[in-house]
């Protein structure tokens, strides 16, 4: 939850708060607030929210921001060669 919770920050910043909820909705998200430490996510099981969570970042990898892009790679774990030549690459050109 707090990494979505995380995803949210960043989404939100660029404008992709809808495709989120829809994203989190189709994984079985409720406007259910019964549990207030769980809310949103009450109704979603642990699957349900390690696959939201993938499915949102690959779609925001695919972002054609490349600010949006570069933070959620930055904030990955074992990117792949691609994804750490982009990263870099986008580094430099923001030194300069």
């Amino acid at each position: 939850m707090d990494k979505i919770d995380k995803l949210f920050e960043v989404a939100g910043e660029y404008g992709y708060w809808e495709v989120m909820e829809r994203i989190l909705d189709k994984h079985g998200a409720s406007e259910d607030d019964s549990d207030p430490d769980e809310g949103y996510y009450v109704s979603m099981d642990l699957d349900d929210l390690r696959n939201a969570y993938n499915e949102i970042v690959d779609y925001l990898k695919r972002s054609s921001d490349p600010a949006i892009r570069y933070k959620i790679y930055k904030n990955q774990p074992n990117l792949t060669e691609y994804e750490q030549g982009w990263v870099d690459g986008y580094e430099a050109c923001s030194e300069s």
